[in-house]
């Protein structure tokens, strides 16, 4: 189970469904579907794995297990589509509900049995092989339920998830016996609720032995996946350029809106302070924290079009929040659940004066085709919640370093209800990859889980090449160092502070209540592509979503 996440109730990625009726009325059953002694074969193999589970179940019920007996369901090829899962829907389909739980993988369900009788009710359709022809011939075999298991380095902290039973009552039951069990085997946790209903489990100092003793709990085949506990970290490259910018100060008399920056933290220089709003939240102490890459971020979302010279957002100017979310990396690293712990905190106190957040911090590992990452879903259901928009970074790739295609988004770039931004170039030098207005070279590409368009919007990050002597040439975006000096850097990370101060700038525009879905709505609604581009029309919502949005003036007017 490669990749996987907590199951989700849809089933696959989408594809062209072959309908079960011809056009043109005809009702011959499609060619896909078996018949004959080639239906009998598959329904008697079917039959012969699924029958093998009977022992495991009733060994489950003899010790009056309260964890549902669960076994995957492999579909044959092309079977994942809309059309054909139906009918294995409903060939699981047992006292009025589907038993089918989630996905493992993207041609594997997670089934359910709770009881002998239920057993017998499947098994008599799979025996019924004309009747059930449609399930039969979508499903190659049955398969034993394994967690997801992956050893780290010979100590390390471990992130732990359990499967989603589809049952409150009952995954609120499973969650006490796994955490009696640990408790049994002095394991210290931290339990992190991602979302509404959704918890992980961070298990600290594990080494191998103990990691292999989670196979010997009783509440071991409730457990969907182990895995080390993804940290993360930011870099920023940056050179001094030698430019002067005059201080912009905010107009007493005005309102301005303020955004959140959820980074490594500002620095208060000359620049930014008079926009500071209130002091920076942080859970960490002024020797942890290396303001960094927030102060660049910070300077394009309130300098960008200054830094420029350019009219490319056109906002009035904006205040900046500082939620100081991530410490001074070359000194500790996070990992994931303490930095969606740090997000919420920082959103949860602040939402009723920030309603607008960048979060700029690109992830290692690449979203999934089946499923939605656990820190998308933290994304989603924070913005949910308190009812704010969240503008997030696409990520960065170096695969053009070696010559090789882009990666896929990082994970949080696949949050639904995020905006979800990719970066275009800005400038061509000698040895730069891209042409302007094409997409940088290190910008990730989507589509996201179940072909959502993701990045749904680009802006400017900047371009970058290899020059000839196989090094990395960048031709960075302007803002500020931590000592107020003016940098260059590229990255997605800052062509996101545009849309945020674009949003931020609309919304003051807009005078009326806050509404993220309008928001998001105006500036996909304004993004076109530049004449410049050379991305075929197929591939261009992968690069660049629907991309570049016009300014404040344009996108209200």
């Amino acid at each position: 189970m490669k990749n996987e996440k907590l199951p989700i109730k849809f089933f696959a990625p989408r594809e062209i469904d072959e309908l079960r009726v011809e056009a043109g009325g005809n009702s011959d059953p499609p060619k896909w579907i078996l018949s004959g002694e080639a239906l009998e074969q598959r329904a008697k193999k079917l039959s012969n794995e699924f029958d093998e589970f009977e022992s495991q179940l009733l060994e489950r019920e003899a010790k009056a297990s309260p964890i549902p007996f669960i076994f995957l369901a492999k579909m044959s090829h092309g079977s994942t589509s809309k059309s054909r899962r139906k009918e294995i829907a409903n060939l699981f389909q047992v006292n009025n509900g589907s038993n089918i739980i989630g996905l493992a993988e993207a041609d594997e369900l997670i089934v359910r049995l709770d009881s002998i009788t239920e057993m017998k009710t499947i098994s008599s359709r799979l025996e019924d092989a004309d009747r059930h022809n449609f399930a039969i011939s979508c499903l190659d075999s049955f398969i034993e339920y394994e967690p997801y298991f992956v050893e780290g380095n010979r100590i390390d902290t471990y992130k732990v998830k359990l499967v989603d039973f589809q049952d409150y009552e009952q995954n609120v039951a499973i969650q006490r016996l796994f955490e009696r069990a640990i408790t049994s085997k002095e394991i210290s946790f931290d339990k992190t609720d991602y979302s509404e209903q959704y918890f992980v489990y961070k298990l600290s100092e594990i080494d191998k032995t103990t990691l292999n003793g989670l196979k010997e709990i009783d509440v071991y085949e409730a457990i969907f996946s182990v895995e080390p506990m993804p940290r993360y970290s930011v870099s920023l490259d940056s050179l001094d350029d030698h430019q002067s910018l005059t201080v912009m100060k905010p107009i007493d008399s005005k309102d301005y809106v303020t955004i959140g920056i959820l980074d490594n933290g500002i620095e208060p220089i000359p620049h930014i302070v008079p926009w500071l709003m209130g002091d920076r939240w942080t859970v960490y102490p002024e020797t942890s924290i290396n303001p960094t890459h927030g102060t660049f971020v910070a300077g394009i979302a309130l300098y960008g079009d200054t830094c420029e010279g350019k009219n490319w957002v056109g906002h009035q100017g904006v205040k900046l929040f500082d939620a100081t979310v991530f410490p001074d990396t070359t000194k500790e690293g996070i990992e994931e659940d303490a930095l969606i712990e740090n997000i919420k905190e920082a959103i949860k106190i602040h939402h009723g004066k920030v309603k607008i957040w960048n979060l700029s911090i690109s992830i290692e590992n690449e979203i999934s085709d089946i499923s939605f990452s656990d820190f998308a879903i933290a994304l989603d259901a924070l913005q949910d919640q308190y009812n704010v928009l969240i503008c997030k970074s696409a990520g960065n790739c170096s695969n053009f370093l070696s010559n090789k295609p882009k990666g896929r988004l990082q994970e949080g770039a696949d949050s639904i209800r995020s905006l979800v931004v990719g970066s275009v170039a800005h400038a061509k030098g000698k040895f730069d990859f891209s042409d302007i207005d094409n997409p940088s070279p290190f910008s990730r590409i989507g589509p996201g889980p179940e072909y959502i368009i993701k990045p749904e919007i680009s802006h400017y990050g900047g371009n970058a090449g290899i020059d000839t002597s196989g090094k990395l040439v960048a031709n960075g975006v302007t803002s500020f160092a931590k000592d107020g000096s003016i940098s260059r850097a590229i990255g997605t990370s800052f062509s996101t502070p545009r849309i945020t101060s674009l949003a931020a700038g609309i919304y003051q525009e807009l005078h009326e209540g806050f509404d993220p879905l309008l928001l998001r709505a105006l500036i996909i609604h304004s993004a076109s592509y530049s004449k410049e581009l050379k991305v075929p029309i197929t591939e261009r919502t992968r690069q660049l979503g629907f991309g570049i949005p016009k300014t404040v003036s344009d996108d209200t007017t």
